[in-house]
């Protein structure tokens, strides 16, 4: 209890600090959550955010081990802390990870301050002279080296815009030999190592072009590549997302990880049609790298086609219903193959704050045993009020059972300022047969001027 009073006088000293530095109260926005996980681990997070500017302090302790502490800020200048990383920046880390239509062939490719609880697992700084365009970075992560790069984003004209990313590293360990005969690559010697990527994306009315090449080389290592082709027709009648990926056997990500897949190619097609209705189909295929001169190579292609359609009745009442279907097929090496289907249908009843939610899935395959699930959740939700009740089954190799019941009640304590308390009961049978409840507390108010507010959570589950 000590270091938990510890935790929270830092939280308080920090938030007295930045009340004197002159950032005025309508700008200024402090969050402060607290979490208490098995009883065991207590962790604390704090953001405190203005124009322009954003901090971040994130505590965790286990019993009495000592405080770990992770700290991090934001400004159009630096960035320093728990870094997520976007568009090249992803993409040099799984090449062919991705399905027609992904946001990573779109997104900016750098790095921002990671926010979430967890804080990441992945820190650096970033220091940006043209932000937006041009950045320098230092980049680690959890067990490996530490390496530095530099992105830079171009538009000459309004269509055209030019990204590019190199970055390297410390030496990396050298990979442990196959106890194969014959392997279809020479194992990774170990070493220092380069990653050299570039983007080009076209944007026309009708059509968007994504083209994304990156390169590693280093010493004792063959030159490795990828290259990937997302293009997206942008028509009223019939839009469609292609995607087009070669991956060479002699590539490594910056972690020094081998990249099994060699092509990916696939299509998706989303049309609506009147009356609220969506329909699409998505064919998806995969080859691994696999040994010269085999018949057969390993990897897996699927089809999958889905619907939806929402139907308007009296009394603003909104009827929504999905059906989904898709088909895979895995491939080994030695031309062997098997076949699974996975099948789901959700409904979706709503009016007024009331809900009604029902999905039902389930997956059968030839070697494994089909695997069912089904969730029924019915809520209702007031100016002060919120209470759900949701029941979910799971059948493999034998049932499973949960059940939630959430209730929240709030109502104003003074002018300005709320309380609201909530409780969350688990019912669980079956294979985990673990009874779980969970409960949490929620304060916001002016504290300590006006239009200043500070939200304090507590979440506890045993």
């Amino acid at each position: 209890m000590n270091e938990v009073n510890k935790s929270l006088s830092l939280w308080l000293f920090l938030y007295l600090i930045l009340l004197n530095q002159g950032v005025t109260a309508q700008d200024f926005k402090a969050e402060i959550k607290s979490e208490l996980e098995d009883l065991q681990v207590f962790k604390n997070r704090c953001q405190a955010q203005w124009p322009g500017c954003r901090l971040l302090l994130i505590q965790e302790q286990e019993k009495t081990e000592p405080i770990v502490m992770r700290v991090g800020f934001s400004t159009p200048l630096i960035t320093w802390g728990p870094l997520s990383h976007f568009g090249l920046a992803r993409m040099v880390l799984n090449p062919l990870g991705y399905s027609p239509g992904s946001t990573v062939f779109t997104e900016s490719s750098d790095f921002r301050l990671d926010c979430s609880f967890g804080g990441g697992s992945r820190r650096g700084c970033i220091i940006e002279p043209l932000p937006d365009r041009l950045g320098l970075f230092l980049w680690e992560g959890e067990g490996l080296p530490l390496k530095v790069g530099a992105f830079v984003e171009l538009r000459p004209v309004s269509r055209l815009q030019l990204e590019s990313i190199y970055l390297t590293g410390g030496a990396i360990r050298a990979e442990s030999h196959s106890d194969q005969w014959f392997g279809y690559r020479a194992p990774f010697a170990g070493g220092r190592f380069h990653h050299l990527g570039g983007r080009v994306s076209w944007q026309t009315p009708l059509l968007h072009i994504y083209s994304s090449l990156a390169a590693c080389g280093g010493e004792l290592l063959m030159p490795g590549y990828f290259v990937n082709i997302d293009l997206r027709l942008q028509n009223r009648f019939f839009p469609l997302e292609l995607l087009m990926g070669c991956c060479s056997v002699d590539y490594f990500t910056p972690d020094g990880e081998i990249i099994d897949d060699w092509l990916r190619f696939g299509a998706e097609s989303e049309y609506c049609l009147s009356g609220a209705a969506v329909i699409s189909l998505t064919y998806q295929r995969k080859v691994l790298h696999g040994l010269h001169g085999r018949r057969y190579l390993p990897g897996w292609e699927s089809l999958g086609f889905s619907a939806e359609k929402e139907f308007k009745t009296g009394q603003e009442a909104t009827i929504t219903v999905e059906s989904a279907a898709t088909g895979k097929i895995d491939y080994d090496q030695y031309g062997k193959s098997e076949q699974s289907i996975t099948l789901k249908t959700a409904v979706e009843l709503s009016n007024a704050g009331r809900e009604l939610a029902g999905c039902f899935s389930g997956e059968w395959g030839e070697e494994e045993l089909p695997e069912k699930k089904f969730y029924l959740k019915g809520s209702r939700r007031s100016e002060n009020s919120f209470l759900a009740l949701e029941w979910r089954t799971c059948v493999k190799e034998a049932a499973s059972h949960s059940l939630l019941l959430e209730i929240e009640v709030k109502g104003p304590s003074q002018p300005g300022s709320t309380t609201a308390g909530s409780r969350r009961f688990y019912l669980k049978g079956g294979i985990e047969n673990l009874p779980a409840e969970e409960w949490r507390f929620l304060m916001t108010g002016p504290f300590p001027f006006a239009d200043c507010s500070i939200k304090i959570g507590w979440e506890a589950e045993n």
